[in-house]
């Protein structure tokens, strides 16, 4: 059988991100998954080329012919956008190993929110610390927040305290009304960083899209050989999820 053609592709930052949002309902539901037993990269390169194949119109009335009990319609309706969902996974967990460094979100957005931290802590600790010990401690536990680690935490707490006391402090004069939604809107960001960062649940997510992709490219894979025995440069034009270059 002929050795499948090396084909160069490169990663599409738009195209891993809808694929990996087209499949993410699937792959959030799988049960059962499957161990990743294959380069990823090279299995993405293997899938998209398999994808360019079962598009040819010959080789899609052949799949049309199957039973779909046998031949479920979604795994070649799926394979480009479960191939890129894979790849999406390994770029996001790509980052999420890398300097922690690169885990924090962009100096002048952190530069904003500490202004805003800052202005709201002045305004909330003049006004609030001597109302009773409860708020005390709050404003004691903000004064000893730690740059940027305690960063979000502090800003949760502050546009708590802005919007449960309000009548209390709206009248200082460095009291801003749109700092809680600017805090609010800081923390979303925060909260989306560490998601996107979070290794554990990429290496999970990472896994649930492979089990995606080797389902359906190891089913059409079966069909394909059955279904063109005769015509090896097809077969060899779906290649497996393992083969190599």
């Amino acid at each position: 059988m002929p050795d499948p053609v090396a084909v160069e592709v490169k990663y599409d930052p738009a195209l891993g991100k809808q694929g990996f949002e087209a499949m993410q309902a699937q792959a959030e539901e799988l049960t059962d998954l499957t161990r990743i037993t294959a380069d990823t990269g090279q299995a993405v390169t293997n899938a998209l080329m398999g994808a360019e194949t079962i598009e040819r119109e010959d080789v899609a009335k052949e799949l049309a012919l199957f039973d779909e009990r046998l031949l479920n319609p979604a795994f070649y309706k799926e394979l480009r956008s479960r191939a890129w969902a894979l790849w999406y996974c390994d770029q996001m967990l790509g980052l999420a190993v890398a300097e922690d460094g690169s885990r924090m979100l962009p100096v002048g957005v952190v530069n904003e929110a500490t202004t805003v931290r800052n202005r709201m802590y002045k305004v909330a600790s003049h006004n609030l610390e001597e109302e009773n010990d409860e708020l005390g401690a709050v404003i004691r536990r903000i004064r000893a927040g730690s740059g940027y680690k305690d960063l979000r935490s502090d800003l949760m707490a502050l546009a708590t305290l802005y919007e449960e006391y309000k009548d209390l402090i709206a009248n200082d004069r460095f009291y801003r009304a749109e700092d809680v939604r600017q805090a609010q809107a800081y923390i979303s960001q925060f909260i989306k960083r560490e998601v996107e960062l979070d290794t554990r649940l990429w290496t999970d997510r990472r896994k649930r899209c492979w089990t995606l992709l080797h389902q359906a490219h190891n089913t059409l894979h079966n069909a394909i050989a059955f279904a063109f025995s005769e015509r090896p440069e097809i077969v060899a034009a779906f290649p497996s999820l393992h083969a190599q270059p």
